[in-house]
């Protein structure tokens, strides 16, 4: 069950404190991530009952769907709450502004204000993780594209993860039947919204993938590769920069690297991104050797956005 907004506050003050004690170097970024990260607790704490509107459940179209590759969120258009998820458009543009990002973020607020960008559009690009729409329309507006991805992704993630828990989480037997499929997916992107993982976690010896975007936690059941089934070598980190389990899978077949974690309990979303910071040596280790994360995939059947 997904904490409380209380408790994510907690245990996310203590993932911070923990992560400064080791490296007070990254104070200004946890400065940053504390804004973003409370504000997506409050916008998730806030969309409840019919803030969050389910697909229309149909278990045959929808296990068919999913049995091809095709995840839960791309098999039917959802509705998003555009009036809810838009106010965050701007505030965390403005708060990446203020905490690094600078004139390309400072752009995008004044492109908000002066009505030169859709939220609708922007929110349900970044739902249905259309990363060259958004990348089109920033160079079309003369905006960053990366720093338009990062601000729809901070907005509409929230709305993401109630979705997840709602369709994979729920005692609706309908709903309970999407969970199975959960259970079978075989594929190395996430099977509610289609991202790849951020990391994979090891909690008592079993193995997850994660999804930042929406919180989803899946079983990888195809040995290799999470991006393209190839053969994967495991290195360890420097133990004095993060804790010694930690490691990093990298592909030689297609350049790809996954952060494989080693903890004591799942982080709840949102606050994988915690994890996700606190273990940045192993990301940069991987860049200075040659290897990175794919683009999105484009997957089978993507036959509705959202709408």
């Amino acid at each position: 069950m997904q904490p409380s907004a209380t408790e994510l506050r907690r245990l996310a003050q203590a993932r911070w404190t923990d992560l400064l004690a080791r490296r007070p170097d990254l104070a200004p970024a946890v400065a940053l991530q504390r804004g973003l990260i409370g504000r997506m607790i409050d916008l998730h704490e806030r969309l409840t009952g019919d803030a969050v509107p389910c697909p229309q459940i149909m278990p045959p179209r929808f296990l068919d769907a999913m049995a091809s590759g095709v995840p839960a969120f791309r098999v039917e258009r959802v509705a998003l709450p555009v009036a809810i998820l838009a106010p965050g458009l701007r505030d965390h543009a403005e708060m990446l502004e203020r905490g690094g990002a600078g004139e390309p973020a400072r752009h995008v607020v004044e492109a908000i204000d002066a009505g030169r960008v859709n939220a609708a559009s922007w929110l349900a690009a970044s739902f249905g993780r259309d990363e060259p729409a958004i990348r089109t329309g920033g160079i079309e507006l003369g905006l960053s594209p990366d720093v338009l991805w990062l601000v729809g992704e901070l907005a509409v993630a929230p709305f993401a993860a109630r979705l997840q828990e709602r369709c994979f989480c729920s005692s609706d037997p309908d709903f309970s039947r999407l969970a199975v499929s959960v259970a079978v997916w075989d594929r190395g992107y996430c099977p509610a919204c289609g991202s790849w993982p951020a990391l994979a976690e090891v909690i008592g010896g079993k193995r997850t993938l994660r999804c930042s975007f929406c919180g989803s936690a899946w079983i990888q059941r195809a040995a290799g590769c999470v991006y393209c089934a190839g053969e994967v070598s495991p290195t360890r980190g420097t133990p004095a920069a993060h804790p010694d389990p930690d490691s990093v899978e990298s592909c030689e077949s297609c350049q790809g690297y996954l952060k494989v974690l080693v903890r004591s309990d799942r982080a709840p979303f949102p606050l994988l991104a915690i994890d996700d910071m606190a273990t940045v040596d192993l990301d940069v280790a991987a860049a200075d050797a040659g290897y990175g994360r794919p683009p999105l995939p484009r997957l089978p059947g993507d036959v509705a956005r959202a709408g």
